[in-house]
């Protein structure tokens, strides 16, 4: 687990630091000092394992603040993953190597032209998709989706190990990163050489991604950050930034 996470963090830059951020009902957002926004998603769990030592603060660097993904305090994580993304995912990092989709509103039919493209064959599992299952049957193929929380048809955790063995390919969103749950998903896909592909507005565009068998890792990048930390602030909802970017594909294999 520890490498997986290792690649993430080692591979920021160690002077770019926090403008802004903060922690929501069901985001934490990230915007670092320049210009990158990055998401992920929060969980209510595991407050009980909160370091009172820790004060997460703007002018921190985002390395600091990334070091939280090592932490089992779920909201610790998930503003470390944000802070991840807020760099791999930032729009003068991101533009030159991923490939790109529509922006605006055009945005929202990216996710699933992007994974259609591979479910059309054979049979695909989603880990924590971002979309909820009755949009999930939008995308053409065989999909079992797992989630923590199952809704109506899903599988629970336990079945990945059967599941996969099944499986043609295994769709990760960045709640597997929060969660800690994404080196048994990698490890196992990996070991029975399945495609790996990192999808979701949660997903950092990293490099370091490769090293763990990924084929592509597909996340989000936000073109207008004053108006997402604005609808950030006050209620934000999935339609309500997937208007305000777009998504970027980086492929290792």
């Amino acid at each position: 687990m520890w490498e997986f996470f290792d690649g993430l963090i080692t591979g920021i830059d160690d002077d770019i630091k926090v403008k802004d951020f903060l922690i929501g009902a069901r985001w934490s957002v990230v915007l670092s000092d320049e210009g990158g926004i990055g998401i992920a998603p929060v969980f209510t769990e595991r407050f009980d394992r909160f370091d009172m030592s820790y004060t997460p603060r703007c002018e921190m660097t985002l390395k600091e603040m990334a070091m939280g993904i090592y932490k089992w305090n779920f909201f610790e994580a998930s503003l470390a993953l944000a802070a991840i993304n807020a760099y791999y995912n930032a729009p003068s990092r991101a533009m030159s190597d991923a490939e790109h989709t529509p922006t605006g509103r055009r945005s929202k039919k990216a996710f699933k032209n992007f994974c259609s493209k591979y479910t059309t064959e054979g049979r695909s599992i989603f880990i924590e998709p971002y979309y909820d299952s009755d949009e999930m049957a939008d995308i053409p193929g065989r999909i079992d989706v797992i989630r923590r929380d199952p809704e109506f048809r899903d599988y629970i955790y336990s079945a990945y190990d059967e599941l996969i063995e099944t499986s043609d390919r295994v769709f990760i969103s960045g709640a597997a990163i929060v969660n800690r749950s994404v080196k048994g998903f990698v490890e196992k896909a990996s070991a029975l050489n399945k495609d790996i592909i990192f999808a979701g507005p949660d997903v950092p565009l990293a490099p370091s991604l490769s090293n763990h068998g990924v084929r592509d890792s597909f996340g989000f990048i936000v073109d207008d950050t004053d108006e997402f930390m604005n609808k950030a602030k006050s209620a934000m909802y999935r339609d309500d930034f997937l208007v305000l970017g777009h998504f970027a594909g980086l492929h290792f294999k």
